[in-house]
């Protein structure tokens, strides 16, 4: 089975076609929470599983110290080559961990949370985005599709503060995603298709839609010191 690109992989299209581009009720919402949600970046960040660092032009500015760490092979952006499960960093290394599109690919992402959290500092912020929805892609490394319910156990209310919790659409984004995603090929004819059927995906998923079904979160969670020992 052949491997699917991931839409963040296709941002230059996204940015340069953005009406017509065939994944746009999807890419563009989440480009826009992404920047929305920077202004909660401080201190030293760590993009964790980076590829090639789309987003660091939105928080490069908002941080002390930009850190880049993927999974090998890796690109030329990545300074650091880390298993996601056992990063080679010292507890509460970060202020801010940015993890986008990442924790479908990861095996144990259990595993991957509390090496978040480890490496966190009390009051840091984690800012996370996973699919709902998405078809098979980075085959076959796509493990896992998340909600918010699946998303709190991972990251249960115990440990972590949620700041922010936003969708990338609904219902009708869903429809347009798996419908665009039965083409094999992006011609022409796709792209003058899109043209005409997005803005209908547009108003219908504006004038019906549905909180329990979406494509994709998008997370701001700040980790809560642990309490201390009470002594006797």
């Amino acid at each position: 089975m052949q491997s699917v690109t991931s839409p963040i992989e296709r941002r230059l299209s996204v940015l340069r076609n953005p009406w017509w581009f065939a994944d746009h009720l999807h890419v563009r919402h989440l480009w826009r929470d992404l920047k929305a949600t920077s202004v909660h970046a401080s201190g030293t960040l760590l993009d964790l599983g980076c590829g090639n660092a789309p987003y660091k032009p939105w928080f490069e500015p908002r941080v002390e110290k930009y850190v880049t760490a993927d999974f090998p092979p890796v690109s030329e952006r990545v300074q650091v080559a880390s298993d996601t499960e056992h990063l080679p960093f010292k507890g509460g290394s970060f202020e801010t961990v940015l993890c986008t599109q990442v924790l479908e690919h990861i095996p144990r992402p259990w595993a991957a949370a509390a090496e978040i959290a480890r490496v966190l500092k009390p009051g840091g912020k984690l800012i996370l985005s996973c699919p709902q929805y998405w078809i098979l892609h980075e085959i076959p490394h796509d493990y896992f599709r998340f909600t918010p319910y699946g998303l709190r156990v991972l990251f249960p209310d115990h440990d972590w503060e949620w700041v922010e919790h936003r969708q990338q659409g609904s219902t009708w984004a869903v429809i347009a995603c798996a419908f665009w995603q039965s083409f094999r090929t992006f011609g022409r004819a796709k792209r003058l298709i899109a043209l005409f059927a997005n803005p209908v995906f547009i108003l219908l998923d504006r004038l019906w839609g549905n909180p329990n079904d979406t494509t994709n979160h998008l997370i701001v969670l700040s980790r809560k010191p642990k309490p201390h020992a009470v002594s006797t």
